[in-house]
């Protein structure tokens, strides 16, 4: 608000501010709040590959990791793509429900239309399942992580302030 900086702590249950985050005593406190996120994303990664392992589905672990990692760079790139091609965040917030039901129904583990193919060639997790579970080449993986990750970069962003 105004010329005023402050700092949030932000996890799945809410936020809440924090007052003395860039006061020099409190370095442990931070260093302490990143090592527990830290910590929580290592152990949902891993029930993810305890899931995936029990299942059967999972392949090598070199493959995982690097189908996952591809999957992350991806995604963040579309997402970065969205966030500039939307301009304004209540765009943004309306549309991430349609497109989260778009993609799963486009999933190629549920429904496989032939007509939706150029549709589902712009989601990043299509790549991550045919890579994963149809023995797809990678190569193809590759080419659309470069090509989301530099569009987001040549999008303009959207003016500050709107």
């Amino acid at each position: 608000q105004g010329d005023k900086v402050s700092y949030h702590y932000c996890d799945s249950f809410g936020f809440k501010e924090l007052p003395d985050f860039q006061s020099p005593e409190n370095y442990l406190k931070n260093t302490e709040m990143a090592l527990e996120d830290g910590a929580a994303a290592l152990v949902v990664s891993l029930a993810g590959l305890l899931a995936l392992a029990v299942s059967g589905m999972l392949h090598t672990a070199p493959t995982e990791l690097l189908l996952s990692a591809l999957l992350c760079l991806a995604s963040a790139g579309f997402c970065e793509v969205l966030r500039r091609l939307c301009r304004k965040q209540e765009v943004l917030g309306a549309l991430l429900p349609i497109l989260m039901m778009v993609m799963l129904v486009l999933s190629p583990i549920f429904l496989h239309f032939k007509q939706f193919a150029i549709l589902r060639s712009l989601l990043p997790p299509v790549y991550y399942l045919n890579g994963a579970y149809r023995g797809a080449p990678q190569a193809r993986f590759f080419l659309y992580t470069a090509i989301v990750l530099a569009l987001g970069a040549l999008v303009p962003p959207p003016a500050k302030g709107k």
